[in-house]
């Protein structure tokens, strides 16, 4: 550790065993508890290197509560920014189930209410991933400035490049060219 950083030596130790908590909570309750602060920021740190992308900003949710918390709170924005590309994964893939385990997850701590307006942009996702689709279905091939403005939630959409990217990775649409045009079809 360099000389001119405080040492955090507080210890994670809310109980694991709580009643009334997310089961999600649970399990990160028990893989952090009696850790240092020290120890957590370092596991975060090296959580960009856990596996896929995706991976990496799910192994990044088990410090939610310490985060939150206010033990780790350096750490909201690139935490944030894990949840907000995990639920654009989850939703351009269609993934309700995992979308819902995150939700409540985030709604046990109401004060963080940037959580809430990640839920809801991760519903817009959803139901714009399933305009596109339908649109696809019925109508063929689509030119990206054509289809957009047709998404009911599109002015809501953040980050709608990701989103894209995110659709055609999962092999929910795949993406072509028209001339000097971005196409989209199933």
């Amino acid at each position: 550790m360099l000389p001119f950083i405080k040492k955090r030596t507080k210890v994670f130790d809310l109980d694991p065993n709580d009643t009334g908590i997310p089961i999600i909570l649970k399990a990160h309750r028990l893989a952090n508890y009696g850790k240092t602060e020290d120890k957590l920021f370092e596991l975060f740190l090296q959580s960009s290197s856990v596996g896929s992308r995706i991976g990496s900003n799910l192994y990044k949710l088990q410090f939610l509560e310490p985060i939150l918390t206010g033990f780790m709170d350096d750490l909201i924005g690139p935490l944030t920014l894990s949840i907000e590309m995990i639920l654009t994964n989850y939703s351009a893939a269609g993934v309700v189930g995992q979308i819902k385990n995150i939700e409540e997850l985030l709604k046990y701590f109401p004060d963080y209410k940037v959580g809430i307006a990640l839920i809801d942009e991760a519903y817009f996702q959803l139901d714009a991933r399933n305009e596109i689709l339908d649109i696809l279905k019925n109508e063929g091939a689509q030119l990206k400035k054509d289809l957009l403005p047709r998404l009911k939630h599109y002015p809501n959409l953040r980050l709608p490049e990701y989103f894209f990217n995110c659709l055609i990775g999962n092999g929910s649409i795949k993406k072509g060219k028209k001339g000097r045009f971005v196409e989209f079809s199933l």
